[in-house]
């Protein structure tokens, strides 16, 4: 009788082991599923705000075309050679602790990055390597892709006051 009872106690314990695994497992597949359906709604959102843009830049209104003298050609009241009149200025990002002179990026049509903070060579955006630096550079991606579609060349730099201005490269 007392085996009987012993074995019962035993499996009574199993049985409540796992129970509480599986519980515990499934709240954390749970709190995963929580996480990643957050960042799926802000990847959307973006991706929404982004579409929204493209199609303004591909379909831009008659009062907002200004007529030049070639598509290729630089427009002709361009302050300075290489520069366009298109600049775009926002919230700051903390662009300024990354660094103190101008920041060049460029995105090319398949998606890639390019970084020149500096004199320092150009690199992918995917090799920075400082956590901090990449994200504030991620924060510049994302708003220059808003302001000027897939493809772009800027000189992203952070005012005193905390503004981000992004001049695009012609």
């Amino acid at each position: 009788m007392n085996s009987l009872l012993l074995i019962l106690g035993l499996i009574a314990a199993l049985l409540l082991v796992v129970i509480v695994y599986y519980a515990v497992r499934l709240v954390r597949v749970s709190r995963q599923t929580q996480d990643t359906a957050s960042r799926l709604r802000a990847l959307l959102r973006q991706q929404t705000l982004i579409d929204e843009r493209m199609e303004t830049l591909n379909n831009p209104s008659p009062a907002m075309t200004v007529p030049q003298a070639s598509p290729l050609a630089p427009p002709l009241d361009s302050p300075e050679l290489g520069f366009s009149d298109e600049v775009v200025r926002c919230d700051g990002v903390g662009l300024r602790a990354v660094s103190e002179d101008p920041v060049f990026l460029a995105r090319v049509p398949n998606g890639e990055v390019q970084v020149q903070i500096g004199n320092r060579p150009p690199l992918p955006l995917k090799y920075v390597l400082d956590p901090r630096t990449k994200q504030t550079l991620q924060r510049v991606v994302s708003q220059a892709t808003l302001s000027f579609g897939y493809s772009w060349s800027i000189l992203a730099s952070e005012g005193e006051e905390g503004s981000l201005s992004l001049r695009r490269l012609t």
